[in-house]
C-alpha cells in the first residue's frame, strides 16, 4: 500500500470582509483536494479542564502530523477533513526534500478543539 495509507481532503476559504476586517467564509470553501494521499501520525491527545472560569466543561484537543507527497499545497489558512473530522491547520507546512528526491514530502500539523 505504500507510505500513504490515510487520506484527507483540503479546504479553502475566500477572504471577505467582517466588521473588525478580513475573514475566512467557511460557507464558501472550495475543495483544494479530496482522496489527498497522506501519513496522518497524532501528536497528541489531551483531555483537560478548562481555566478556572468554567470548571464543569471539558475540553479535549487533538493534534495530528499530516505526511503528504510533496506537490500537496497546504496553507495555514486551509482546513483538512480526516476521518470525517474537520481540522485547522496550525504553523506553516513545510515541504522536506531528500536527497535522491523519492521520499520528499510536506508536512503539515492539525488540530482540532472539542468542547
Amino acid at each position: 500500500m505504500g507510505l500513504y495509507r490515510d487520506s484527507v481532503a483540503v479546504l479553502r476559504a475566500p477572504l471577505v470582509v467582517g466588521p473588525y476586517g478580513d475573514v475566512r467564509d467557511w460557507d464558501a470553501a472550495q475543495s483544494v483536494y479530496t482522496g489527498l494521499p497522506a501519513s496522518v501520525q497524532p501528536v497528541s491527545t489531551r483531555d483537560a479542564l478548562t481555566p478556572d472560569q468554567d470548571q464543569d466543561r471539558e475540553t479535549g484537543i487533538t493534534t495530528y502530523r499530516v505526511y503528504t507527497p510533496r506537490q500537496a499545497d497546504i496553507r495555514v489558512s486551509d482546513r483538512v477533513r480526516y476521518r470525517a473530522q474537520l481540522y485547522e491547520v496550525i504553523g506553516v507546512s513545510l515541504v522536506w526534500p531528500s536527497v535522491t528526491g523519492r521520499n520528499s514530502y510536506t508536512l503539515a500539523t492539525i488540530r482540532r478543539i472539542d468542547g
